[in-house]
């Protein structure tokens, strides 16, 4: 497909919801995919295989397949993934990782922190800031470096998300009864509305603060 591998929120909201759909087509059919570039990509595709039953044919140089029949599912371009990811597709991903945190402490804030584009340039002076609001402040800089089920519990585990926006807020798909307020950064002229879209549905208060 033409899409980012790279990126959580590609993945997450373009290619595994086509194969939530090439799964209704007929039960076991084998899904052919680029190879994963990412850990998590390995770890989505491995849980549809496991608990779906789908095998994964990895599309490799000197692979050869013997085809009978063949759906192709292509993506609509022009339009952020987020606001292609339907409810069905969200109740699927939700169903197929599973996540059920324990319930968010009172006044619990995660700080989704950014290193590369999109960073806060005075974030050291805003986390000490938020620390005198808040004791349970978490901050976290590598959320990709953990497996996809954990990365979904830690944002659930927390009343209140904050960070620049990014792929990190993709997250909110799997939220349970937390989070109950996100605090999407935005730069003025960089951004879209998707994540907020996401919220909307999930009935999560959702707030842009466009610096």
């Amino acid at each position: 497909d033409d899409l980012d591998t790279t990126n959580f929120c590609h993945f997450i909201c373009d290619l595994m919801p086509k194969i939530a759909l090439a799964g209704e087509c007929r039960k076991g059919i084998p899904i052919v995919v680029e190879p994963p570039s990412q850990p998590f990509q390995q770890e989505l595709l491995d849980r549809v295989s496991e608990r779906l039953g789908h095998p994964i044919v990895l599309l490799e140089p000197g692979l050869e397949l013997e085809v009978g029949r063949l759906f192709y599912l292509r993506r609509a371009t022009g339009i952020h993934p987020l606001l292609r990811c339907s409810g069905l597709a969200i109740h699927w991903l939700r169903d197929l990782l599973d996540v059920r945190p324990a319930a968010a402490p009172e006044n619990s804030l995660l700080f989704l922190g950014r290193s590369s584009r999109r960073r806060v340039l005075n974030e050291a002076a805003l986390v000490t800031a938020l620390q005198r609001h808040t004791p349970k402040l978490a901050v976290v800089h590598q959320l990709g470096k953990l497996e996809v089920r954990e990365q979904a519990q830690l944002i659930a585990r927390h009343r209140v998300v904050l960070g620049p926006h990014g792929a990190g807020f993709t997250h909110l798909l799997f939220a349970g009864e937390t989070p109950q307020l996100a605090l999407e950064l935005m730069a003025e002229g960089n951004g879209s509305l998707a994540f907020a879209l996401i919220s909307g549905r999930l009935g999560i208060d959702h707030r842009i603060h466009v610096a």
